[in-house]
C-alpha cells in the first residue's frame, strides 16, 4: 500500500471520526492545502494540512483545527509559538503518515490544565509516543 500524503490521511481521519455520528454533509478537499467540512446543523469546520508549521503565522490561528506532520521542527514552533495559541480554539494533530499514528493537542484546554513548567517535558513526551517522520 502507497504512503498517503497528510491531506489525504487527514481527509480519511476526518471520515473516520464521524463514522458514529454522521454530522458531515460534505467535504471539500479541492483546495492546495485545506479541507473544509460542511455539517448538517449547518456548521463550517476548515482543516488546514501543513507540512511545515513555520509556514503558518500563529497570529492568524483562531479555530482552525491544523495537521502536520510529527517532526521535531513542528513541535518546536508549536513550544515557540506557545504564547500566540493558548487562548485559540485550534487543535493541531502531529502525524506520522508511514505508520498512520497520531497526537494531538488543543493548546487552549492543555493551557488550562498544564503547569508552565510542565509545559515543554509534556509536549515533548507527547511529540516521543509517535514515531518522528524521517
Amino acid at each position: 500500500m502507497a504512503e498517503m500524503t497528510l491531506k489525504e490521511w487527514t481527509s480519511a481521519y476526518i471520515k473516520y471520526k464521524d463514522t458514529l455520528h454522521k454530522r458531515i454533509e460534505k467535504i471539500d478537499d479541492s483546495l492546495n492545502n485545506k479541507i473544509l467540512i460542511l455539517k448538517k446543523d449547518g456548521k463550517k469546520e476548515e482543516h488546514l494540512c501543513e507540512e511545515n508549521l513555520e509556514q503558518i503565522n500563529p497570529a492568524n490561528i483562531t479555530e482552525q483545527k491544523i495537521s502536520t506532520l510529527n517532526k521535531k521542527k513542528n513541535v518546536d514552533w508549536l513550544i515557540k509559538n506557545w504564547d500566540s495559541l493558548k487562548n485559540t480554539s485550534s487543535t493541531i494533530t502531529f502525524v506520522n503518515t508511514k505508520k498512520s499514528e497520531h497526537w494531538a493537542i488543543s493548546p487552549k484546554m492543555h493551557h488550562l490544565i498544564t503547569d508552565k513548567e510542565a509545559l515543554k517535558p509534556g509536549i515533548k513526551t507527547l511529540f516521543e509516543s509517535v514515531a518522528e517522520m524521517q
